[in-house]
């Protein structure tokens, strides 16, 4: 019987689902080799990369210097190559002793300075903070009681009231009266307050070294950029979580005499700088009310700020630090305060006297000179102010254990001229050396008699006089009262004062 010969299996045709995958992945890779072959082709394409960047500050100075260097050389011929060294050299000194200035205080009387005072009138509360416009002879104060004043300083007379300050406290029955005859609804006194509270203290003001911008803040987290020549509000910018504290535009007067690049002229002169009890120090372009940066650091509430000729802002905390923000750079130094036998020990005031100085004081009653080539103060004056609390009468001091607090400092911008206020009855002054100089060094110099807080100072380039914010009260607490002490920015002249 013959076998059967076994069939052979016929191969097993793909499914559509399958033909239609492979198909797929064919399109999908024949697009892929598509497109990396065009990539190669740009690659291909692509002009040469080139090794730029950026050039940095210190190539900048030392590229336009070069440059002024090989211009005069350029003029001269061969024979005055040593009359150009000597011209050169006497131009450095000579604007060596522009940038620093010592004024005359050798006939100084306080007690004639205090007779020749001029109090500028215009708070009903505390005055806090007190800023000077030198180019048009205008002084801006702040006070408690949420008014932003402007004044001129040579007639003494108001200009413009930037903010109005709050109502007198309305009687409640008075109120309500005059509530019922306007057919207003009355739920008692507590609407009155509520209207008196709708506005914020006035904490801190700075101005342009134009004069053209103000910026003002307080306790409504708010900065307000104001038009000082139309008295008109510009803008107010939002960022901070707590009460402003400081403000500092850049000293823009200090590049007139050593540079000559006038392209960021008019941006260096709207920089401002804002400090907040948030502990972040915040960087603003004022004329177009734009936020530019935060400076992280400090782990407490910042108090005080200012900023010199470079932009190099210089702020102080409750952190008991004192920091020197380099913008450009993207670091920053970080100089810790001495405190006096573990009492307190934080930077409220601050003040930039040169390119590499600055003077602070703090609660523990101690006034420091510092170099940012340090890390530890050059000079520190202990108890400058003596201890006790607050003198409630001119010519009575009561001593006590705890320092007096430095409230604020000041200084005339590249002088030799430091002044210092507290709670003692007196705006003291001191004098500093040259940056030059072997032996650093701060000497008492007098004290002019002022009762109540001395919340802020400021004085003008040339010296003249000392602006003070007086309160009875201290800027940022009421935990002590001066009664008989005044609510207003008063002038201290200086010159010709024996």
């Amino acid at each position: 019987m013959a076998k059967k010969r076994p069939q052979q299996r016929q191969p097993k045709q793909p499914s559509k689902r399958a033909q239609r995958e492979a198909a797929a992945a064919k399109a999908t890779f024949e697009d892929d080799e598509s497109i990396s072959s065009a990539s190669e082709d740009d690659e291909l394409q692509q002009p040469p990369v080139t090794d730029e960047r950026e050039e940095t500050v210190e190539e900048a100075r030392l590229r336009r210097a070069r440059a002024y260097v090989a211009e005069q050389r350029a003029a001269a011929s061969d024979s005055d190559e040593d009359d150009l060294n000597e011209r050169l050299r006497e131009q450095r000194e000579a604007r060596s002793q522009r940038a620093f200035t010592r004024i005359d205080l050798d006939d100084f009387d306080g007690e004639a300075c205090a007779r020749r005072a001029v109090v500028l009138k215009g708070h009903r509360g505390p005055v806090t903070s007190v800023c000077l416009c030198e180019a048009r002879n205008w002084c801006f104060s702040g006070s408690k009681d949420n008014g932003l004043l402007q004044h001129d300083t040579e007639t003494g007379q108001k200009v413009r009231t930037l903010l109005p300050r709050w109502p007198k406290p309305a009687n409640a029955a008075v109120e309500e009266a005059r509530s019922r005859r306007r057919g207003e609804r009355s739920s008692g006194g507590d609407d009155i307050a509520a209207r008196q509270a709708r506005e914020a203290e006035v904490l801190c003001v700075a101005a342009s070294s134009d004069g053209r911008l103000l910026a003002s803040g307080g306790s409504d987290r708010l900065i307000h950029v104001w038009d000082t020549r139309q008295g008109t509000l510009v803008h107010s910018l939002q960022g901070h979580g707590g009460d402003v504290l400081a403000l500092a535009f850049r000293d823009a007067l200090g590049f007139q005499e050593e540079d000559d690049d006038d392209e960021e002229d008019n941006d260096r002169e709207q920089q401002l700088f804002s400090a907040s009890s948030d502990r972040n120090v915040k960087h603003w372009q004022a004329e177009a009310g734009s936020y530019v940066e935060t400076l992280f650091g400090h782990s407490a509430a910042v108090s005080s700020l200012d900023c010199g000729f470079d932009e190099r802002p210089l702020s102080g905390g409750r952190d008991r630090c004192a920091r020197v923000w380099k913008i450009r750079d993207e670091t920053h130094l970080v100089f810790r305060a001495p405190h006096d036998s573990g009492l307190g020990g934080s930077v409220d005031a601050v003040r930039v006297i040169d390119r590499d100085r600055f003077v602070s004081g703090g609660d523990d009653g101690g006034l420091s000179l510092w170099s940012t080539r340090r890390k530890k103060p050059v000079v520190t004056i202990k108890r400058a102010h003596g201890c006790g609390a607050a003198v409630q009468k001119l010519g009575e001091d009561v001593p006590g254990p705890i320092p007096r607090w430095v409230s604020s400092v000041g200084s005339a911008r590249r002088s030799d001229l430091v002044v210092s206020g507290s709670c003692d009855g007196v705006v003291r002054l001191w004098t500093v050396g040259a940056r030059d100089d072997a032996a650093q060094s701060l000497d008492a110099r007098g004290a002019i008699p002022q009762l109540g807080f001395v919340n802020d100072l400021a004085c003008p380039a040339s010296g003249a006089f000392v602006a003070a914010a007086v309160g009875k009260e201290p800027r940022l607490g009421r935990w002590e009262k001066v009664s008989k002490a005044p609510n207003a920015v008063v002038l201290l002249p200086l010159s010709g004062s024996s």
